[in-house]
């Protein structure tokens, strides 16, 4: 097994998905929805929206292992709540920030889910500045909290092996591994506390 410590990845750099390959993507179904057709508009929107989310979560799954399992429901409440903010107008950085510190409790969450929200915003193509404070945030976060980030996103592999299918222990092990990289141990330390004690500590078998 190997484990990289001590060096945290830049992986914090984008999520991607589209709808091109989606069956629902609008090229696709060929439709062409006229300013009338209010109803038919709202279904469109309301399927792109769910396919984007389920893109999304499936993109944040790859880097966050309990994504799916735990924050999802998070994460499909913090991008309803960003739709309210945009209906009020005059919204700011500052309420994004509020929103997302409400809603999540880890730092390599929060990071993914905005950027991810972001990226939904692009393939919603709503032409508003949404995406663009969203990404700006991410950036922020990463600039206040980078090294946290980092390794949440870099113990992955690792807190899958012990933990397997137990998602609700990934955060525990994700703060673990975060104060230890952040402690003054060296770097055969760490490795030795993730590999040998973290393990038994959890009652994980490897």
């Amino acid at each position: 097994m190997t484990v990289e410590m001590g060096t945290v990845q830049d992986i914090t750099g984008d999520i991607s998905f589209s709808l091109q390959d989606t069956p629902l993507g609008l090229e696709v179904l060929g439709l062409k929805v006229e300013r009338h057709h209010q109803e038919g508009r709202r279904a469109i929107f309301q399927d792109q929206a769910s396919q984007l989310f389920e893109s999304a979560k499936e993109a944040i799954a790859q880097m966050l292992g309990d994504f799916s399992g735990v924050y999802s429901a998070a994460f499909r409440n913090f991008f309803l709540e960003l739709k309210s903010l945009q209906k009020k107008r005059g919204y700011s950085p500052s309420d994004i920030r509020e929103l997302s510190e409400q809603i999540f409790d880890d730092p390599s969450v929060e990071h993914a889910a905005v950027l991810a929200a972001a990226q939904m915003e692009n393939g919603m193509a709503e032409g508003n500045d949404m995406e663009q404070m969203l990404r700006q945030f991410a950036q922020v976060l990463v600039e206040e909290n980078g090294t946290s980030i980092r390794a949440g996103y870099n113990v992955n592999s690792t807190i899958t092996l012990f933990a397997g299918e137990q998602v609700e222990r990934f955060r525990t092990l994700r703060e673990i591994y975060r104060s230890v990289l952040l402690s003054d141990m060296s770097e055969e330390e760490i490795y030795n506390f993730v590999v040998h004690t973290l393990p038994t500590r959890f009652h994980f078998s490897t």
